[in-house]
């Protein structure tokens, strides 16, 4: 799997997935689908899905980056999405792309669907409570550092 992929384009999968199957989500939803990929990506295979590092906050896991694409939506369902803008570095859109997800293999497709699924089963409340409950996240939200590969496979795999 994770050829140099970026959990950006895990989320916005994640997110046309998610209105494929008729279950919209919002900013948090799509951070703990992440971890939970993340999770089950290192326990099953000591590789990570993305690089990014996830932080403490609150709320539980969070991927900055991510959660900052989509935080004008605040907790409410991100709208379904057909296109993709590309930005020069003045922030004027370039080009708009459609969505094809061709950067995603078949396994990884299936993978990231079997995680939307398995999440979908559980009321966000749930997962946050499961979440903040761990031994990790009340390590680490007090200290308030970042959460990354090697940490996650220290406590998981």
């Amino acid at each position: 799997m994770n050829k140099e992929r970026h959990a950006l384009d895990i989320a916005k999968y994640i997110v046309y997935r998610s209105w494929e199957i008729d279950k919209p989500v919002t900013n948090l939803r799509v951070q703990y689908i992440l971890y939970i990929l993340q999770l089950t990506k290192i326990r099953n295979d000591e590789l990570p899905l993305f690089e990014e590092n996830f932080k403490c906050c609150e709320e539980g896991f969070i991927i900055p980056d991510v959660f900052d694409y989509y935080k004008e939506y605040g907790f409410t369902i991100i709208p379904k999405t057909t296109e993709t803008l590309l930005y020069n570095s003045e922030k004027k859109i370039l080009e708009i792309i459609p969505l094809k997800f061709d950067y995603l293999s078949t396994e990884e497709k299936i993978f990231i669907n079997a995680g939307i699924d398995f999440t979908l089963k559980y009321p966000t409340s749930k997962i946050k409570e499961k979440i903040k409950s761990t031994l990790i996240f009340n390590h680490y939200y007090r200290k308030k550092k970042e959460v990354g590969i090697e940490i996650l496979k220290r406590y998981y795999s």
